[in-house]
């Protein structure tokens, strides 16, 4: 383990395992920012707050670290922390009362708000970095905690949390006190507001999430960073009855929506395109309950270890997603790949998606299943919206162009004034 002097600090909790299991959107978008310091220092060191199950052992951290220098191709420095126990509770006061009082009460912000989250943070602090990049709102609670002086900091929320806890409550499943973890959203709304406070820019993903954070009176500090993918070139869609959903399926809405989808608007598809198949790729889909015993035309592919040759095979994108935030990656990179995409409202939301002319955007089961029948028949409007969506990343997901863009930000911290601790 060794720690790089003057060097950019990056603090997640998002450690990069197997491509399997970290190559979906949170980790893309981690990605897409590592490549921006990289074109400012070169070097940085990264501390990653991990669960009990990982070794933070000195001989693990170098293991640790030799995988990310292959995967991030440069030099690093790496500190593991394990985030604070949280020992499980049917106690009414530990589980609604308690997180509502304090944003560092929320069990997933409570894991990285303890002494020794504090202590490893500052720790890291001592290798003097000209910035710090914190990826997402998990990992804000150490510097919110901190007495110590900070350098300019910048602040990745991919997801606008509290409007993302929201949606989970009011999605299935229900119990008869689930309605009570509403309590804890002012609490959330605080802690995105100090967070954004401490941060000398915010990052957020569209012009959709700054909107939701205008009256936190910091629109001068919050600037849109999309997601972004490589853009292949536009084949030909084959002429074939394929449709793909694409996700990690441990990430709930990614469930939730695959199982909406089979259960609900897939017997529409098949019973008018009786050969029809459905691809589910991606990883964990273990966790759809669909997947020992598929309906008909349902094929679970697991991870794609090739991409190109998975959107060669399909000729539609579904995007059944019912809760959640952010904007997805996979609809980003259908579009790059040139495929018409059939979406829900919020599964395009806050990209520049517009009905009828990137994707149809549908919410009901009858209409949805009509969207993709239309689509897997007719061949003008498939053609129509494969080349309009192509162009739309082109225009404005494109990988390079986004890097560039962060790196210029990163790049002109000399004229940045760090902004007080709340402390």
């Amino acid at each position: 383990m060794s720690i790089l002097v003057n060097k950019p600090l990056l603090v997640s909790a998002t450690l990069p395992g197997k491509p399997s299991e970290s190559s979906h959107g949170i980790f893309r978008r981690l990605d897409l920012f590592v490549d921006a310091i990289k074109m400012t220092s070169g070097s940085f060191n990264v501390l990653f707050y991990v669960p009990d199950h990982i070794n933070t052992s000195p001989e693990n951290t170098k293991q640790v670290e030799a995988l990310l220098r292959e995967r991030w191709e440069t030099e690093i420095g790496v500190t593991l922390s394990h985030r604070s126990r949280i020992l499980a509770s049917r106690n009414f006061w530990n589980r609604h009362v308690h997180p509502a009082l304090s944003f560092h009460n929320i069990p997933e912000y409570l894991e990285t708000s303890g002494k020794d989250q504090i202590q490893a943070f500052e720790s890291c602090l001592d290798s003097a970095p000209p910035y710090i990049f914190v990826h997402r709102l998990r990992c804000m609670p150490p510097l919110l905690l901190t007495r110590r002086k900070l350098p300019p900091v910048f602040f990745d929320m991919d997801d606008i949390e509290h409007i993302a806890f929201r949606r989970s409550i009011d999605m299935p499943p229900k119990w008869k006190s689930k309605w009570l973890l509403k309590l804890q959203i002012p609490a959330l709304i605080s802690g995105e507001r100090q967070s954004m406070h401490v941060a000398s820019k915010t990052f957020v993903c569209s012009s959709l999430d700054k909107a939701a954070l205008g009256n936190f009176g910091q629109d001068d500090r919050i600037e849109v960073i999309p997601n972004a993918v490589r853009i292949p070139e536009r084949t030909p869609l084959p002429q074939v009855h394929r449709l793909m959903i694409l996700g990690q399926y441990k990430y709930e809405p990614n469930r939730i929506g695959a199982e909406f989808f089979i259960e609900q608007v897939w017997p529409h598809v098949i019973s008018t395109i009786p050969d029809a198949v459905l691809v589910v790729a991606g990883a964990a889909p273990e966790s759809i309950r669909h997947f020992e015993n598929p309906p008909r035309g349902v094929e679970f592919t697991g991870f794609a270890d090739d991409l190109d040759s998975l959107y060669n095979s399909i000729r539609v994108v579904v995007c059944p997603i019912l809760s959640g935030g952010g904007t997805r990656v996979k609809l980003i990179e259908a579009a790059a790949f040139g495929k018409p995409i059939v979406s829900t409202t919020i599964g395009a939301e806050g990209l520049e998606i517009e009905d009828g002319k990137h994707a149809l955007l549908r919410d009901d089961p009858q209409s949805m299943a009509k969207a993709c029948v239309t689509i897997l028949t007719d061949d003008a409007l498939a053609n129509s919206l494969a080349k309009a969506s192509h162009k739309l990343a082109e225009e404005n997901y494109q990988r390079s162009t986004v890097t560039q863009k962060i790196s210029k930000i990163f790049s002109a911290i000399e004229h940045i004034s760090p902004q007080k601790n709340i402390q």
